[in-house]
C-alpha cells in the first residue's frame, strides 16, 4: 500500500474537515476550526500531518508545537482539547503518521510528544488525569429529565420553581466571560483572554454558542460555551456564581442546554 505523509496546507481544510466529520472517532477538536482558534489566539505553530493514498486522505494527525519558559518545549495533539491524536483508516497508516511525528519531535530536540487519546498506545506512558462522558438524549424533555440523577433532577425542578431562566446567543460573550473569570479567580487560575472565546464563536459559527442562566431578578448565575459536532452537544467551558448555588444554577444550565440540544436535533450530550 503506497502511503505518503505530508504537512497539510490551507487548501486542504475542506478535505481535512470532511474526513474528521465522517471518521467514526472524529471529534470537534480535530476540526481545522480548533486549529485556527489556537493559532489566532496564541500564535502556536501547528504541524497537521496528512496521510494520502491515491490523492485521497486516509489518515490525519493534528499536532501543535509549544514552547514555554515555564513548561519547556513539547508537541501536543491537541492543546486546550480533551481529545486528540491520530484518525486513520487502519493501523498501518496510524503507524506511518506516528513515525513521522516522532521524527519531527526528535529532530527539534523537544522534550516529549503528548497524545490525548481515548485509548492507550502500546509503548507510550499513560496518564489518566481526565474523565469525560456521553449520554444519549431523546426528543422528549420529560424522558430526558427522568434519565438524569435524582439529586440533579430535584435541583432542576427547584431552579424552575425559583424562577431561573436561560438565554442563548453569541451576544452573551461578555456575561459568559464575566462568570468564567469569577470561577478561574476563585480557583487561583489565570483566565484565558476573551479573544480565545470570541475566536471560538467566530470560527465555529452556528456550531458554537453561549447559554447563560439568570435569577428571577435578572442576576447572572451561570454560563456555558458549547460546541455541536455532528449529532453531539458538547458543553466545554462553564462556570457559575457560587453565591447562587442554593438555586441550582449549574443543574439548570445543563438541563436547559440539553433542551437546546434536542431542538438542534442532537442525540448525544
Amino acid at each position: 500500500m503506497n502511503i505518503s505523509i505530508r504537512i497539510a496546507k490551507a487548501s486542504d481544510q475542506e478535505k481535512w474537515d470532511e474526513y474528521v466529520l465522517t471518521h467514526p472517532t472524529g471529534t470537534v477538536f480535530h476540526l481545522t476550526a480548533w486549529k485556527n482558534v489556537v493559532e489566532k489566539t496564541f500564535g502556536h505553530k501547528s504541524l497537521y500531518l496528512i496521510g494520502e493514498r491515491n490523492s485521497s486522505i486516509c489518515g490525519i494527525f493534528p499536532i501543535f508545537e509549544l514552547k514555554s519558559v515555564l513548561f519547556g518545549h513539547s508537541f501536543i495533539s491537541i492543546p486546550f482539547a480533551e481529545i486528540g491524536g491520530i484518525l486513520s483508516d487502519n493501523d498501518e497508516i496510524e503507524a506511518d503518521l506516528m513515525s513521522r511525528a516522532i521524527n519531527i519531535v526528535e529532530s527539534t530536540k523537544a522534550q516529549f510528544l503528548e497524545f490525548r487519546n481515548r485509548a492507550e498506545l502500546p509503548g507510550f506512558k499513560t496518564k489518566s488525569l481526565y474523565v469525560n462522558f456521553k449520554k444519549e438524549i431523546t426528543p422528549d424533555d420529560e424522558e430526558n429529565l427522568l434519565a438524569i440523577p435524582r439529586k440533579s433532577r430535584a435541583m432542576v425542578r427547584n431552579a424552575i420553581k425559583k424562577g431561573l431562566v436561560s438565554e442563548t446567543g453569541p451576544h452573551l460573550i461578555d456575561e459568559f466571560y464575566k462568570i468564567l473569570a469569577l470561577n478561574y479567580h476563585r480557583l487561583g487560575t489565570p483566565i484565558f483572554p476573551k479573544k480565545f472565546f470570541e475566536n471560538f464563536l467566530k470560527e465555529f459559527g452556528k456550531n458554537a454558542g453561549i447559554l447563560i442562566v439568570r435569577t428571577n431578578e435578572g442576576q447572572l448565575a451561570s454560563a456555558v460555551l458549547y460546541f455541536i459536532f455532528n449529532d453531539q452537544m458538547i458543553p466545554y467551558y462553564a462556570g457559575s456564581d457560587f453565591s447562587f448555588r442554593r438555586l441550582g444554577p449549574n443543574d439548570f444550565m445543563y438541563w436547559e442546554l440539553m433542551r437546546v440540544a434536542v431542538r438542534k436535533n442532537c442525540r448525544i450530550f
